[in-house]
């Protein structure tokens, strides 16, 4: 059998001394004194990120904080006075303020856009060559910005993408009397399914979902060589595999959105997934006249003395005329592997919005961050979930839906 053997030389303690102070200079002259305007940046950042933010922030950078430190205005002052004494990495600076300025790129929620234009054979090095042909600057109706797209990965026919779209603007100083020239950036994390034609943007922020939307669209033009192609909500009412049928005067009166829906909710609760349960809390289906689009029937399970509400004798009634739900959220239990065959259960408040006609839009309510790193694990999750779910165009859980609806 072939080993490979590795010799390491025992070093010495005065080449180790040596060594501690070479790393101790390149420390310090990677702690370069921040700028006054990096300094002002720091002090608005600082007042930004809340004391748990700021904690993390500053863990995951290897900062050590003292024991003696609770108060946030403490810890304010610590992270101020070392970076201050140039015994603080100027990376900490950086990470610091793109928390602070850039909080959506770990956000738990996001808009799900569809197109139609199937790409053949999209290597990873043609892919390069349509990142590079959109990355320039626009000039749009006197709306003048740039497009940056960095790759971050392509893998199984689907590429995750930091999309960036630079606007540049001018602002008044009644002061000065002058105008100021200023940068203003829409960063977000882009996915795209080339196999499954369906588009993430990880993002709670509509403004900044549209403003990157458009160098999204332009991309997927240049890739699928579509001109004309355009990004659309993910329709929930394709052709599915129609199994209720055996009351078919039941059956045919369920909109197919609602079956779509009904059936990805017991996906929820599949032994495939890491989530343990289900339970709807809030409902909210269109009116029954087409004619009154702006009127909506809101049921929460306040007025119903709790539960879940899908196992309510009302709005199944709902469900079986043809109502179409636009929004729900619902209660998961999601199970965390804590290694060795252990589990430890955490319950996640999360919804979805149906109710627009240009994105669907799946969230995580929680907002604790002591589980944050927990909830963004369980929100990429359910996100999965919903994808396989949306290109599959048969029903998954049919008895499961006939059992819950009485039919």
């Amino acid at each position: 059998m072939n080993r490979n053997i590795i010799i390491r030389k025992k070093e010495s303690p005065v080449h180790k001394h040596i060594g501690a102070l070479v790393m101790d200079n390149e420390r310090r002259d990677s702690n370069r004194k921040l700028t006054e305007l990096e300094n002002t940046t720091l002090e608005h950042a600082l007042r930004l990120l809340s004391h748990s933010e700021l904690v993390e922030t500053l863990l995951l950078n290897g900062e050590k904080i003292p024991s003696s430190i609770k108060k946030n205005t403490d810890l304010v002052e610590y992270v101020k006075s070392k970076f201050a004494r140039r015994d603080m990495p100027i990376s900490v600076y950086t990470n610091l303020r793109e928390k602070a300025f850039n909080p959506e790129l770990n956000t738990t929620d996001g808009f799900f856009l569809t197109y139609s234009g199937k790409v053949k054979n999209l290597t990873e090095e043609k892919l390069d060559e349509f990142i590079m042909a959109s990355n320039k600057e626009y000039d749009e109706d006197g709306a003048a910005y740039k497009a940056v797209i960095k790759k971050e990965s392509y893998e199984n026919k689907r590429c995750k993408l930091l999309v960036n779209r630079i606007h540049y603007g001018y602002v008044f100083d009644k002061h000065s009397m002058f105008s100021t020239k200023f940068v203003d950036e829409n960063k977000i994390w882009v996915e795209i399914d080339f196999d499954k034609e369906i588009i993430f943007f990880q993002t709670s922020n509509v403004v900044k979902f549209r403003a990157v939307k458009t160098i999204v669209k332009d991309f997927l033009r240049i890739v699928t060589g579509i001109n004309s192609l355009n990004l659309n909500a993910p329709r929930l009412s394709q052709t599915l595999d129609m199994k209720l049928e055996s009351d078919k005067a039941i059956s045919y009166s369920i909109n197919p959105a609602t079956t779509k829906l009904l059936d990805l909710f017991m996906q929820l609760e599949n032994d495939t997934t890491n989530f343990g349960g289900f339970e709807c809390q809030e409902i909210v289906f269109d009116h029954k006249d087409s004619n009154k689009k702006n009127r909506k029937e809101r049921i929460d399970r306040q007025g119903y003395g709790g539960g879940d509400l899908l196992k309510k004798e009302d709005v199944k009634k709902l469900v079986l005329d043809n109502r179409d739900i636009l929004e729900i959220e619902f209660l998961l239990a999601y199970n965390q592997d804590l290694g060795n065959g252990s589990t430890r259960k955490h319950t996640i408040v999360a919804g979805i919005n149906n109710r627009k006609k240009d994105y669907l839009r799946i969230y995580i309510k929680n907002n604790d961050l002591n589980i944050k790193r927990i909830l963004r694990k369980a929100y990429f999750d359910l996100k999965e979930v919903f994808i396989e779910h949306y290109a599959d165009n048969k029903l998954k859980s049919d008895e499961k839906i006939k059992k819950l609806l009485g039919i």
